[in-house]
């Protein structure tokens, strides 16, 4: 009778404060970065969050105040601002952080930086050129831009939201790349239509062409979720498959 007590108090206590988990959870509006794995989700985290840092270091050098701080009392006084802004920055405002997906394999890690697309864009093109592997887990990593609900109106409303800069231009080759993880809802040709009737809204010019697109409208729905980007010459750099662009082999993973 006591454990049955001890449980229910427990259980109450947890979804009366979801919030620490919900932080941690899948959810709209965000954006960062897809990052698939050989089953050492461990060593797949690792390696993605050092590559990151090492890419962001070099794409978003942060700006250092050159102001010489000479008298003791304002040194004493920095100091403790830059203590007391580590201590009250909170977890979801790091750069990188891990965010559960449910989904073996999968992870998203989830950023502040704008420039997402570019930073993996910058890494594909690093390993394509030197041949030099970065991972050995990570097997491919995808920039996402935006996150929403995994409904069709939420997906034409983000999808609007990044194809105004991306397909605002001349006429281009195009395709749309689907790909579902724990999710039966979705229709997968009603979306990439629906995806592609937005497209042509920019210019009615723009044309699909699955076999040497320019620009790769990448979807991807993990469960109630969909994570949409834009990326230029994408089957150039093997879907961004890192291993295979280590080895020069055309992998499909």
């Amino acid at each position: 009778m006591m454990n049955n007590k001890r449980t229910k108090r427990k259980s109450y206590f947890l979804s009366a404060n979801p919030s620490k988990k919900r932080r941690n959870d899948l959810m709209p509006g965000l954006k960062g970065f897809i990052c698939t794995c050989n089953g050492n989700m461990k060593g797949c985290i690792s390696e993605a969050l050092n590559i990151l840092d090492e890419y962001d270091s070099k794409m978003n050098p942060e700006t250092n105040n050159s102001d010489e701080i000479e008298d003791s009392e304002d040194i004493e006084k920095a100091l403790m601002k830059e203590l007391k802004n580590e201590k009250e920055q909170k977890k979801e405002d790091k750069k990188f952080r891990v965010i559960e997906t449910g989904i073996n394999n999968c992870i998203f890690i989830g950023t502040t930086v704008s420039n997402s697309v570019e930073i993996v864009e910058k890494i594909a093109k690093d390993i394509k050129c030197t041949k030099v592997s970065k991972s050995k887990n990570l097997i491919r990593m995808l920039p996402v831009e935006i996150t929403c609900k995994a409904f069709m109106e939420d997906i034409k409303k983000a999808a609007c939201s990044i194809f105004e800069r991306h397909f605002k231009c001349d006429p281009v080759p195009f395709n749309i790349i689907l790909t579902k993880r724990s999710n039966s809802n979705l229709d997968r040709m009603e979306v990439i239509e629906q995806l592609v009737l937005l497209v042509k809204d920019r210019n009615l010019n723009h044309k699909v062409n699955l076999n040497s697109p320019v620009k790769s409208v990448i979807v991807e729905i993990i469960r109630n979720i969909c994570c949409l980007s834009v990326i230029d010459h994408f089957h150039d750099y093997m879907k961004f498959n890192l291993i295979a662009l280590a080895s020069n082999k055309n992998i499909d993973t």
